[in-house]
């Protein structure tokens, strides 16, 4: 995969991505690859489809095995809803709430 690929994917996807992001997601995804970590590759939200091809370009490259999903719910972002947890309500309690938490002197 050569630098032209991803100027010409930022070029083409211009009002979703820029060169900068599609550097960083060849260099996390390379790094999920060659470090040979497990499982499947998800995009959650793919739009138009253009980073896709692109993540699908670096799987080709470097682990042709490995399988991308890609989702979209095609239908936007739900409108927000009210702030969780709701700051009016009680502190969940937690297993480990009850513990205390003590501080730790550094020595000298």
């Amino acid at each position: 995969m050569d630098n032209e690929a991803i100027l010409e994917i930022a070029e083409k996807n211009a009002w979703m991505t820029d060169v900068d992001r599609l550097v960083n997601l060849y260099w996390a995804l390379s790094q999920v690859l060659v470090f040979e970590v497990e499982g499947d590759i998800v995009e959650l939200g793919c739009h138009a489809g253009g980073t896709s091809v692109f993540l699908q370009m670096i799987i080709d490259h470097f682990d042709p095995l490995r399988q991308l999903h890609v989702y979209d719910s095609f239908q936007g972002l739900p409108e927000p809803g009210p702030p969780w947890p709701d700051p009016d309500s009680p502190p969940a309690r937690t297993a480990g709430s009850s513990c205390r938490r003590r501080s730790r002197r550094r020595p000298p």
